[in-house]
């Protein structure tokens, strides 16, 4: 399984029918404001997110969560992480920290946890 961002991924966003969460606002398990979805982090051999990547309300520094632990409002266009307080989040390890391949810049799947697969992505087409 190889992992990256979208963002990191030329050619590619989110399939039609699915939720693109990036920049929607997430709130933890008291509903207060966490921070915002920068990035959704893609299994780039089945073409579906796995993580997202979260930027720390007031902090210079993101973490990233499994989409399995996350619920998507979409109806409000917000996150909710419903396990967590902010100051727990706050002390994951940020994303500067994660383990990458030295050649690709892929982040390694044994930092990560498994995760149910929520939104697919598919390659970007012309004039769309």
């Amino acid at each position: 399984m190889g992992l990256a961002g979208l963002l990191d991924l030329e050619g590619y966003r989110v399939k039609a029918g699915s939720v693109d969460a990036r920049g929607w606002p997430v709130y933890d398990l008291l509903d207060e404001y966490v921070g915002t979805i920068e990035d959704l982090i893609v299994d780039t051999d089945v073409l579906e997110a796995r993580y997202v990547q979260i930027a720390l309300d007031g902090l210079s520094r993101s973490i990233v969560l499994a989409l399995n632990s996350l619920v998507i409002e979409g109806d409000r266009r917000r996150v909710h992480c419903p396990r967590a307080r902010k100051e727990d989040l706050q002390r994951l390890p940020y994303i500067g920290g994660l383990d990458r391949d030295a050649e690709t810049g892929a982040i390694q799947p044994s930092v990560l946890d498994q995760a149910v697969f929520l939104i697919g992505v598919e390659p970007d087409e012309e004039g769309q």
